[in-house]
């Protein structure tokens, strides 16, 4: 049976900026070939932003930096929107505690890449981090070896390309505060 997801763009489509539009458009293709994946995404809003240097989430909205997106490939983009859902379904918002937030989203980040790359076979930019020693660990585990040996976080922090600024923590395309939707 075919056509079960339309990949019509709904009208407000003429309104979107280019780079929200391509998102958009990453997002309907992802769900015609990964349905149970995408299907963590029909509720989290595409927010535009120039308040993080990739993109984010809040468990709500995926936030996008529109200069971001429109330097990815489209591959590249449905894999850190479901990146973005797994943080979400994964319930890392919720978890991360007391927890340093950026060596948090490190584990995090390091939980959920391993798990596209290695076990989904889901493509990523390549100024992602994701290394196979830690790959079917909780972000927590993960945490737990980089918190206690500070040449294992000194590692991974030197693998994160440096695609992120001041509006980012590293590693995560995200910051603590996330941007107020409109």
């Amino acid at each position: 049976m075919t056509g079960l997801i339309s990949t019509a763009l709904p009208a407000s489509a003429a309104k979107m900026s280019p780079a929200h539009l391509k998102a958009v458009k990453a997002r309907s293709k992802l769900m015609q070939r990964q349905v149970g994946y995408a299907s963590m995404l029909l509720k989290l809003n595409l927010v535009e932003t120039t308040a993080i240097a990739t993109m984010a989430t809040d468990g709500a909205r995926i936030y996008l930096n529109p200069d971001w997106v429109m330097a990815k490939s489209e591959k590249e983009l449905e894999g850190v929107l479901l990146h973005e859902a797994l943080h979400v379904v994964w319930e890392h918002p919720l978890r991360k505690g007391n927890r340093n937030h950026n060596v948090f989203n490190i584990a995090c980040d390091l939980a959920i890449n391993g798990f596209l790359v290695y076990t989904a076979g889901i493509s990523l930019p390549e100024d992602g981090i994701w290394d196979r020693q830690y790959l079917n660990m909780t972000a927590e585990a993960i945490y737990r070896i980089l918190i206690n040996d500070e040449e294992k976080l000194q590692n991974v922090i030197d693998k994160i390309k440096p695609n992120c600024d001041q509006k980012s923590e590293p590693g995560s395309g995200g910051s603590e505060e996330y941007p107020q939707s409109k």
